[in-house]
C-alpha cells in the first residue's frame, strides 16, 4: 500500500511539471505556427505528402513481403517443427505489424491532401487531384494487405480449424481451435492492449488541455470524442465480462 502510494505521488509531481513545461512549449510561437497552425503544411505540404505516402508504401509492401516469405519457408524448410512454429508466429505479427502501421499512414496521406486543399489558396488543380488518386490507390492497397494477412492464418496453419477472419464469429471460434499456451497468450496480448489504450486515452484527454490553456483554442469537442471512446471501451470491457461469468 505504501508503494503504491509513494508511486502515485511521484506519478503526479512528473504530471505536474511536464504539464507545466508543455503549457511553455506550446505557448512559443514558432510550435504554435508549425506544429498547431497551417504553417507546416502551407510551407512544406509536398514534403509531408511525399514522405507520409513512401512510408506507408513501403511498410505496406514489407508487410506483404513477410507474408510470402513465411509461405516459401513453410514449403521448403528442414527446420525443427517447434522452432519453425516460433519463426512463423513471430514473422506473421510482425507483418501484421506494418500492414497496420501501412493502413494508418495511408489514411494520414489522405488527411494531409484534405488539409493541403483547405489551406493553400492558390492550389494546382492538377497535382491535387493527383495527389487525391494517390492517397486512394494507397488507402485501397494497404487496406488489401491488411486482409490479405489477415486470411493468410488459415493458409499457413491448413492442418488446424482457423475461422476466416469475415466469419461473425471469428473471435471465438479461434480461441477455441487455439491450445492453451495460445490463449494465454492471445488473452494478455488482449488485456495489456486493452490497459495501454485507455492510458492512451487519457493521456491525449491531458495533451488536448494542455493544448487548450497553452493556445486558448477550444478543444473541448476532440476531449469530449476521446472520453466517450474512453467510456464505450471501458463498458464493453466490463460487459463481456459479466456476461462470461
Amino acid at each position: 500500500m505504501k508503494n503504491n502510494v509513494t508511486r502515485l505521488l511521484v506519478s503526479a509531481i512528473f504530471g505536474f511539471i511536464f504539464g507545466i513545461l508543455g503549457i511553455l512549449l506550446f505557448m512559443n510561437d514558432t510550435v504554435q505556427e508549425y506544429v498547431l497552425g497551417p504553417k507546416l503544411i502551407e510551407d512544406y505540404f509536398i514534403y509531408v505528402y511525399v514522405v507520409v505516402w513512401m512510408l506507408g508504401f513501403i511498410t505496406t509492401v514489407a508487410g506483404l513481403m513477410m507474408i510470402r516469405k513465411i509461405f516459401n519457408k513453410a514449403n521448403h524448410n528442414n527446420l525443427d517443427p517447434d522452432e519453425l512454429d516460433v519463426w512463423i508466429n513471430r514473422t506473421y505479427y510482425r507483418a501484421q505489424d506494418f500492414t497496420t502501421g501501412g493502413l494508418l499512414l495511408s489514411l494520414l496521406t489522405l488527411v494531409v491532401t484534405v488539409t493541403g486543399i483547405i489551406l493553400i489558396e492558390e492550389t494546382n488543380t492538377t497535382l491535387m487531384l493527383t495527389l487525391i488518386i494517390l492517397s486512394i490507390v494507397l488507402l485501397i492497397f494497404s487496406t488489401y494487405a491488411v486482409f490479405y494477412q489477415a486470411q493468410a492464418l488459415p493458409k499457413i496453419n491448413p492442418e488446424r480449424d482457423i475461422p476466416s477472419v469475415d466469419d461473425k464469429d471469428y473471435s471465438d471460434k479461434l480461441l477455441k481451435v487455439s491450445d492453451e499456451g495460445e490463449r494465454h497468450l492471445i488473452l494478455t496480448g488482449l488485456y495489456k492492449s486493452n490497459q495501454t489504450a485507455q492510458m492512451s486515452i487519457l493521456v491525449g484527454v491531458v495533451f488536448l488541455t494542455i493544448v487548450s490553456i497553452a493556445t486558448e483554442t477550444n478543444q473541448l469537442l476532440a476531449i469530449i470524442v476521446l472520453l466517450a471512446i474512453f467510456a464505450l471501451n471501458a463498458f464493453k470491457y466490463t460487459q463481456v465480462l459479466k456476461k462470461e461469468m
